[in-house]
């Protein structure tokens, strides 16, 4: 060969092998470093995520490895999650997604909700695991979630299940809160809420249920377990215990009578469908209050309670007791009523004081009483009419009474 084709040769296979990739990395380097690269992986996280995505740095330490600083995810135009610091790395088939802490955005929690059914929905068969430190929510009524952890993983239905654990921060407990979701391509969200022993408050229970407020400030709940099947108009099941009720913010406040004291709620299970009550079982027990003729006597007339033939006639007149114990059962539009006072002298006491029964559960023959009967007994002046017109709306608004059959649709209201 030649030597003026080796030389060439020569400084052909230098420009190829060591020139061109050198210039090659270095060029890379500078467009991951550049702005161009910073805007096309955020527009790819946020089309990934399904929210406006944006961040400070991004760092690649390795193959398939990413870091993020400064991790925002928006919601018309405003963080909505905030996460200082972020790591992603596939290992062994499963995304493993770790950060110290977030932020979160009480006041967006609809949109989010609804951006993670939507994503789950159409995410791929690749498992996913996260972790993250703490969790905080920027409403004060709701503590820091902290050691979350969750992992999302498709089942061999082909729907994609994700199961998340988490301690609430300042509530005791020997166990973790978990929360588990199914997403059927088609469909809606199936979600289970399981409390277990944690002492959760009142505040924090009715920023998530807020039908929850009715029973006090003071109250805590434990062994809360949600299941929803169905979206809002599924079946909803509901079991839990609510301790320290206030009953004058269950009944004084929404009616016009009087009962005051503190309870403790069992509630064995309950039903919703379509936000109507369609079945619920079990018991309610206090000690040390008081309550209106007025309540006693409408207790009388509509759900067949029996009081005591002495007691005053006087409806403003205020009774103390010592103990109110009520076992329920609401079940196909009927509600049967059991006492279960434990100091009274005999059974079936409803409220007793400290030496004999001041009102007993219905007779035999009157115990299948009609649930809507419950909407009229709680209106002291008779004002509310059932089937429920606009004044009993009141009492509807948190005493939800199932239909028996559908509500006939009238010809004027066709129109």
């Amino acid at each position: 060969m030649h030597e003026a084709t080796h030389r060439f040769l020569c400084r052909i296979a230098f420009l190829a092998i060591c020139i061109l990739p050198t210039f090659a990395t270095f060029g890379w380097i500078g467009y991951r470093r550049s702005s161009w690269a910073h805007t096309a992986i955020e527009r790819r996280l946020s089309d990934e995520l399904g929210l406006k995505a944006t961040f400070s740095k991004a760092y690649n330490p390795r193959p398939g490895k990413y870091v993020l600083q400064d991790l925002k995810l928006h919601v018309v135009q405003q963080p909505a999650i905030t996460l200082p610091l972020i790591e992603a790395e596939e290992q062994g088939g499963v995304w493993r997604i770790r950060a110290p802490q977030c932020d979160l955005s009480w006041t967006h929690r609809r949109r989010l909700w609804e951006t993670l059914c939507e994503r789950l929905a159409i995410a791929g068969d690749q498992p996913i695991a996260v972790q993250i430190g703490t969790i905080h929510i920027d409403d004060p009524a709701i503590p820091n979630l902290m050691q979350f952890a969750s992992h999302t993983k498709m089942d061999p239905t082909g729907l994609r299940r994700s199961a998340a654990q988490f301690l609430l921060d300042g509530i005791s407990a020997t166990e973790p809160v978990t929360v588990k979701l199914a997403a059927p391509v088609r469909g809606d969200m199936e979600i289970a809420f399981d409390g277990r022993d944690a002492q959760i408050p009142s505040g924090l229970l009715t920023a998530i249920f807020p039908a929850a407020g009715i029973l006090g400030d003071e109250a805590t709940f434990e062994q809360v377990y949600f299941q929803s099947t169905g979206g809002v108009r599924g079946p909803i099941t509901i079991k839990g215990i609510a301790n320290d009720i206030s009953l004058s913010s269950l009944i004084t406040t929404r009616s016009d009578h009087t009962l005051t004291g503190k309870a403790n709620l069992h509630l064995m299970n309950a039903m919703l469908v379509d936000g109507k009550l369609q079945s619920a079982q079990g018991w309610l027990l206090g000690k040390h209050g008081t309550v209106s003729i007025s309540l006693v006597q409408d207790a009388s007339y509509h759900l067949g309670v029996r009081p005591r033939t002495d007691l005053s006639t006087d409806r403003n007149f205020l009774t103390g007791f010592a103990e109110l114990g009520i076992e329920f059962k609401l079940s196909a539009g009927l509600l049967t009523l059991h006492g279960c006072c434990q100091k009274a002298q005999g059974p079936g006491a409803i409220l007793a004081d400290t030496q004999r029964a001041l009102v007993m559960e219905p007779s035999a023959e009157d115990s299948l009483i009609p649930a809507a009967g419950l909407i009229a007994a709680l209106d002291a002046h008779q004002r509310v009419t059932v089937p429920a017109t606009a004044e009993a709306a009141k009492l509807l608004e948190w005493l939800v009474i199932p239909a028996v059959a559908e509500e006939p649709v009238h010809e004027e209201f066709r129109r």
